[in-house]
């Protein structure tokens, strides 16, 4: 019976979909799943008595990580703490880790947050609300058509800019399906940025906008290393955001700010765009990345943009991470791999609408 019994851990320590990993009291490997192979691109030879910083570079001896890695081996309390992975093979991997005491040794179970995108679910949402949000600005525009034909003594200027209004709407939620289907396919092209002028020139772009003029924008920089990537996709990653954080300021605050920290070094550049405006409840954050959802009700946008944003940053193998308080301002961190190579394609300009 007890032979059964390890056969079946066995079975599900090999099947589950978890990232399982097993170290001794030196922080050695001596056990590690399928899942967490596959994830790191690795054998089962190659990573068998290496040290946790191999497989982890955050817990390296002497960082904080490998500090709790300590205090959970000489207290056996259990822990759970995120890590940004830049892996040489599969770019960035944003998970979320479980170490627990295991004998002499420590166990991780490890979720790699990098995979939660779009799935069947998202896909049936997708197909129902795309239909309902493009039928809505069409069923409009007829409606304003009925009145200008049917009845007299109607002010047509009003009318003709409420259409146009409903064609820019329809226009918007069009470009970002096209958009979000095109960055599947095209390959993307790697370039020098000089991230400080494109943040520039985005914001300068965004000058139209209500309660721009009301903004104190600071932008600090602090580069190590020249930053290659997708100059496209980076450009429209940013206008979003940053769109965003424009948009959602408090009509009542009147020192309104957003401030924009950007660095680099040769393995990744780190965006991190704070504002003080309106916040989001912690209810919605777990959701904010899934198609057609909105976490202000009061926002008329199409619901796309930010699923869009995060299909950009997991095309340059990047993460996007959002901490946000109701009432008290959004932080949005990016971290987008430093890459040098140069390929041929490239991927239209698209402005991304929230």
């Amino acid at each position: 019976m007890e032979s059964i019994n390890l056969n079946y851990y066995k079975e599900f320590f090999n099947k589950s979909n978890e990232i399982f990993v097993v170290y001794d009291s030196q922080f050695n490997l001596i056990e590690v799943n399928n899942a967490a192979l596959e994830t790191f691109k690795v054998s089962r030879e190659y990573i068998y008595g290496q040290n946790i910083s191999v497989l982890l570079p955050s817990f390296s001896v002497g960082s904080k990580f490998f500090e709790i890695l300590s205090k959970v081996l000489n207290t056996g309390e259990s822990v759970v703490i995120e890590d940004y992975v830049a892996h040489p093979k599969i770019g960035a991997l944003d998970l979320t880790i479980k170490i627990f005491k295991l004998n002499d040794g420590i166990g991780l179970i490890i979720t790699n947050e990098s995979e939660k995108v779009i799935l069947e679910d998202e896909l049936q949402t997708f197909s129902y609300k795309s239909s309902h949000d493009l039928r809505h600005p069409i069923i409009n525009i007829l409606g304003l058509l009925n009145v200008i034909t049917e009845k007299d003594g109607i002010d047509s200027n009003n009318v003709v800019n409420h259409i146009r209004l409903e064609a820019q709407k329809l226009d918007k939620i069009l470009l970002n399906l096209i958009y979000i289907n095109s960055i599947r396919y095209v390959k993307t092209q790697y370039e020098k940025i000089d991230l400080e002028s494109l943040v520039q020139e985005t914001i300068k772009c965004l000058s139209h906008l209500p309660n721009f003029q009301q903004i104190k924008f600071e932008v600090e920089s602090n580069f190590q290393n020249d930053f290659y990537s997708d100059n496209l996709i980076v450009s429209n990653v940013l206008l979003n955001i940053i769109d965003n954080a424009i948009r959602f300021q408090k009509n009542s605050l009147n020192s309104k700010s957003i401030k924009i920290v950007l660095s680099s070094n040769s393995k990744n550049a780190k965006i991190i765009i704070k504002d003080n405006g309106i916040g989001i409840d912690e209810k919605h954050l777990k959701n904010l990345f899934k198609i057609f959802y909105k976490a202000n009700n009061s926002n008329s946008g199409s619901g796309i943009g930010l699923f869009a944003t995060r299909k950009c940053v997991t095309k340059l193998n990047g993460l996007i991470r959002v901490n946000s308080s109701l009432n008290r301002g959004t932080v949005v961190t990016l971290v987008i791999p430093n890459n040098e190579k140069k390929l041929k394609a490239k991927i239209p300009a698209i402005r991304l609408v929230s």
